[in-house]
């Protein structure tokens, strides 16, 4: 857990790959990011040699030592995990105070990722993630995003493949994102948990996370201007979790005229209104907080035309594959007032053909924890 320098955080076995020296608290002390490798057989294939590879962060103290304050097995990708393209793992950079992480891979269709963490009020947050992807038989197809988990703004790009020849007909989510070659929309990341949190109206730290979305801004109201008077009159603060049968939303709002009519409502881009499995709200001096779940069963018959690894899954092991998956809805927030036409904050700007209000994430890269043991 504490060293004098970076060879003190590789046991015997293990090999520094990369090391960055770096501020990343803002205290003006030299900082510590390693990856750090080890050779060894392939679990299911004793005869295919694999380099497995870990993250290491260390903060400088006062006294000069380097104390661990992360350690992350999902971070950064072993050899293995590139596809046909070999190993993935690029490098890792400090730019504008957070470590950045790249990886590439892939075969005809390649894909590169790059992560952006910062540490921030104690923990190392995953702050932004940018996905690229292109294909050897169309120079001109692109499907890129750039996730900013800190504002919850998503930047998309996509161009189809011109001559699809044999392959799969495109799909709605492709149909959709064609009719516009750029989209933004707004999103909250929602960890994999195997415990669903309770539904109590209380925000207990270990049930939801510390991402959020906020819906305060102009360009997230999609009624007529005036009737929005700014964070005061309406806002939110959106949290999300997912389970094995199960879509979770916590809100908290603020609101200078609440009523029993103001509300979340999620939908789907065709704007059918999925109703809640679960429901609680709970009244507060300026505003309310409601908490609402919504069974995999019921989402999956509301966007039946969506393929979704994690609505298509049928197996009850954990839905890997669902991981950094992004679910095509819209949440709302309805701020109704007496008199008033209501004025509602959505994650879908105006005007946008696609957005997908949820993406589903392995909670172990959002934020990196320093429980894990290196062996």
């Amino acid at each position: 857990m504490k060293a004098a320098k970076a060879s003190g955080f590789t046991p015997e076995g293990w090999q520094i790959e990369s090391k960055i020296g770096a501020n990343f608290d803002s205290d003006d002390l030299e900082d510590l990011a390693l990856v750090i490798t080890k050779k060894g057989a392939r679990a299911d294939n004793p005869d295919f040699e694999v380099t497995r590879r870990l993250l290491v962060l260390a903060l400088r103290q006062k006294d000069g030592t380097l104390e661990r304050s992360a350690v992350s097995d999902s971070a950064v990708l072993d050899s293995d995990e590139g596809g046909v393209w070999g190993d993935p793992f690029e490098d890792i950079q400090f730019e504008r105070g957070a470590l950045v992480i790249r990886h590439y891979g892939g075969s005809n269709w390649r894909w590169r990722t790059t992560a952006r963490y910062r540490f921030q009020d104690g923990h190392w947050m995953l702050i932004g993630r940018t996905d690229e992807n292109t294909f050897n038989g169309d120079a001109e197809y692109r499907d890129d995003a750039d996730h900013n988990l800190s504002s919850g703004q998503v930047m998309r790009h996509f161009k189809p493949v011109q001559d699809r020849g044999n392959e799969e007909p495109a799909t709605n989510r492709e149909k959709l994102m064609m009719k516009q070659s750029k989209v933004n929309y707004w999103q909250v990341p929602a960890p994999f948990k195997t415990q669903a949190p309770s539904l109590d109206g209380q925000a207990a730290a270990d049930e939801w996370p510390l991402h959020a979305l906020k819906l305060n801004r102009q360009e997230q109201v999609i009624t007529a201007d005036p009737v929005w008077k700014g964070p005061s009159d309406s806002s939110a603060i959106l949290r999300a979790v997912c389970t094995r049968d199960s879509l979770f939303l916590r809100i908290e709002v603020t609101d200078d005229e609440p009523t029993p009519e103001d509300r979340l409502r999620l939908t789907t881009l065709g704007g059918l209104e999925v109703k809640p499995t679960k429901l609680l709200r709970v009244d507060q001096p300026h505003g309310y907080v409601m908490e609402l779940s919504w069974s995999r069963k019921a989402l999956r018959a509301a966007l039946n035309e969506a393929y979704h690894p994690w609505l298509e899954r049928e197996s009850d092991e954990a839905p890997d594959s669902a991981y950094d998956a992004e679910l095509p809805i819209v949440i709302e927030v309805l701020d109704v007032d007496e008199g008033q036409s209501p004025s509602i904050l959505s994650t879908r700007p105006k005007g946008m053909s696609y957005a997908a209000g949820l993406l589903m994430m392995d909670p172990q890269q959002m934020v990196l924890s320093n429980s894990g043991q290196i062996e």
